[in-house]
């Protein structure tokens, strides 16, 4: 309900990136199913009924839709640059100057490439790891507001419904570049958490158990 609190329903860069916030979250609460299911089976009693696979399954479900709508802000940016892709290749050939738009084609390739291992689960902790790195980037350059805090001049908000256009003072500016900095570093620790968490089982990389407990497995078996 986060877009529709603040009327930014129509703000689809707001909606997605609420979106991949949400699949940090899922990513988390499906880590922490797993622990409390690993304590609980440490713990049991002999007696004890063992934790049903099918809530572990649930779990590893959870992570791999976690992964799902981490993606979704990513996948927008790149079908957004595809759009109008080839007018705009036109309009730089036409003026001798093809720069952009092979920036913008390389850039498309390797957010759906990454975007893509990221829901399969393929080297999906490095992917994850370089897209909040653009993230991160992207919200220093993209929201700067503390450029504007000493600001004594008025600005004009763009691409944002409900005050596109508007000519607001200085200490609006800086509230509203500060609101969309944050949100974009959190989609940054929403990234990091599928680096530091793993895909799950539902992936090409742990299909067959995490990357921690294959260590384990391997050590073991070098001191056998």
């Amino acid at each position: 309900f986060h877009p529709f609190m603040y009327q930014q329903q129509t703000n689809w860069d707001f909606v997605l990136e609420t979106a991949t916030i949400m699949g940090g979250l899922l990513i988390l609460l499906s880590h922490e199913q797993l622990n409390a299911q690993a304590s609980a089976a440490a713990f049991a009693l002999p007696g004890d009924s063992k934790p049903p696979e099918a809530r572990k399954e649930r779990a590893n479900q959870l992570q791999m839709v976690g992964r799902v709508f981490i993606t979704a802000i990513f996948l927008y940016y790149a079908f957004s640059k595809v759009q109008g892709y080839a007018p705009r290749v036109k309009i730089s050939v036409d003026n001798h100057y093809i720069g952009t738009p092979l920036i913008q084609g390389l850039l498309v390739v390797l957010l759906l490439c990454m975007s893509m291992l990221v829901i399969v689960g393929m080297k999906s902790r490095w992917c994850a790891l370089l897209l909040a790195l653009v993230m991160a980037c992207s919200a220093f350059y993209m929201h700067p507001f503390w450029a504007y805090v000493f600001s004594k001049e008025t600005y004009r908000i763009d691409g944002v419904p409900g005050m596109d256009g508007a000519e607001v003072e200085a200490y609006v500016m800086a509230d509203h570049q500060r609101y969309f900095f944050f949100q974009r570093m959190s989609t940054v620790g929403a990234l990091l958490l599928l680096v530091v968490h793993g895909p799950g089982n539902f992936s090409m990389d742990e299909q067959h158990g995490t990357t921690e407990t294959m260590l384990k497995s391997i050590e073991r078996k070098s001191y056998s």
